[in-house]
């Protein structure tokens, strides 16, 4: 459906921001509550690329403090005030018995406007998002004895979740921090650090190896002019 993309909303945009921008798993965007956001933004002034603490609800069931830039608390207080307030606004009309449950994203489909957003719908709109773009991968697939390509979307949310990770293992290498994963732990609300290490590391292993043997044939290719 092509048309997905245009239909969609500021919303679907800003969840997946929550999972690039500050590595949330796909439960801790839709945990996130409207009051925890207007904690931060209350009577200050966010600069847009610090960041600032925001409650959520983590893997295990605890409620603990992420970092989200300035610049996406903003957006998503903008979202409080304009396209959730319209949503709300119009449930309880629909409904007057209806309360605001508090959680920051809700539905905003014809079958249950207002009510809280559970994981798989966002999983489920990412795909669709990227079947309306192009970006499918052809997997076999066995039916009635045959053997078929089927399209299917090449990513899963968590896959922002990654990309947040190693971009921001560059990051504070970049600024100088001998151990960056002490900080990607706490971000990403791991238990144990190896865990970190386990699943992150090796991805950046891999981006460095392939990194360093670009540039040794680069500058073989520069200084002694062949490969």
């Amino acid at each position: 459906d092509t048309n997905y993309v245009r239909r969609e909303t500021t919303a679907l945009r800003l969840k997946l921001e929550c999972c690039l921008q500050a590595g949330l798993r796909l439960a801790e965007v839709t945990a996130l509550l409207v009051k925890n956001v207007e904690a931060v933004t209350k009577g200050a002034s966010l600069s847009p690329l610090a960041t600032y603490p925001v409650r959520t609800l983590r893997k295990g069931g605890q409620w603990k403090t992420v970092l989200i830039p300035g610049w996406l608390i903003s957006s998503l207080a903008h979202y409080i005030g304009t396209e959730r307030a319209r949503l709300i606004a119009a449930a309880t009309e629909r409904d007057p018995g209806l309360k605001d449950h508090g959680f920051l994203f809700i539905r905003s489909d014809r079958a249950g406007p207002g009510l809280r957003l559970h994981a798989k719908s966002l999983n489920d709109a990412f795909r669709n998002l990227q079947k309306g773009i192009g970006v499918i991968k052809q997997v076999a697939v066995s039916r009635n004895g045959k053997q078929l390509l089927e399209s299917r979307p090449k990513y899963g949310v968590h896959s922002l979740r990654h990309t947040f990770a190693v971009h921001t293992y560059f990051a504070r290498k970049a600024i100088g921090d001998a151990e960056p994963w002490k900080y990607l732990q706490s971000q990403l609300g791991h238990a144990n650090v190896e865990t970190t290490k386990r699943i992150y590391l090796r991805i950046v292993d891999e981006h460095e190896a392939m990194a360093g043997a670009i540039l040794s044939t680069m500058l073989k290719q520069r200084v002694f002019g062949h490969g």
